[in-house]
């Protein structure tokens, strides 16, 4: 621990992750033990500090209860579990053997190409994204295998949209119900985005699939809930951020 803030405790690996990712930010971090990480980490602690200054203060003015905070946190958890979930259980860890990249060099492979560690590096990326491409398409068939799945085209139709309610059930899967209202985000027309009126999508197919993969996300969600994924430190460590962000945009 280097900081307390109320009940909220800041420890050095956590503003060392801040720091390393920022990378993804294209920023380039300092080296390890030189005076510019160590003053870039004191920048970020202080930041941190006051990010829970204001996440605590949120907190006493009962923001944290409002619908759309919690909502937008549900959503949030909802999608880390499932991506989680996705990963780590239905695509795994995807690995290109020795001999699965003289295989491919010794079938695919030009004769006059020289099997350098760059091209052997190449080869095993190109198989792995083909395994992940296959797993990729039979990922709804191997999470659905024991899962009953019941749309109801009817409420699902365009030419329902006039008599249709938000209380109206498009499908089920297993014990769990899906109403209009869950789903009718993902049935916007975003062409049609500026129109004062809500405009759906009229492509039946499209409407279908639309309802099928918030069903997989659904479904990778519990599933995953199941698995106790919301006790994994990264996802605790991304909801945690998460909640604090949220909450400080609230307040402001």
């Amino acid at each position: 621990m280097i900081a307390r803030v109320g009940t909220e405790i800041i420890t050095y690996s956590e503003v060392d992750g801040m720091l390393d990712r920022s990378v993804l930010l294209g920023l380039s971090p300092p080296e390890p033990g030189t005076p510019a990480r160590e003053r870039m980490m004191s920048e970020l602690m202080h930041k941190a500090i006051t990010a829970n200054l204001i996440f605590l203060d949120a907190k006493r003015r009962g923001i944290n209860r409002l619908r759309s905070y919690v909502e937008d946190v549900t959503r949030f958890e909802d999608a880390v579990i499932a991506s989680m979930y996705k990963s780590r259980v239905l695509i795994g860890s995807v690995e290109a053997s020795e001999s699965e990249i003289l295989h491919f060099y010794n079938t695919n492979a030009d004769k006059d190409s020289e099997l350098t560690e760059d091209f052997k590096l190449t080869i095993g990326s190109m198989i792995r994204q083909h395994k992940v491409d296959e797993l990729e398409a039979t990922l709804r068939q191997r999470l659905r295998r024991n899962v009953d799945v019941v749309i109801n085209h009817r409420v699902l139709s365009a030419s329902y949209d006039n008599k249709r309610s938000d209380a109206d059930i498009v499908a089920t899967y297993n014990n769990h119900r899906v109403s209009w209202s869950q789903v009718k985000a993902a049935m916007l027309d975003k062409e049609h985005g500026h129109s004062p009126s809500v405009s759906y999508i009229d492509d039946e197919q499209q409407r279908r699939e639309r309802l099928e993969e918030f069903l997989d996300e659904a479904i990778m969600t519990l599933t995953g809930r199941a698995a106790g994924l919301e006790r994994d430190p990264e996802y605790i460590r991304r909801e945690t951020e998460y909640r604090k962000y949220r909450l400080s945009h609230e307040h402001r």
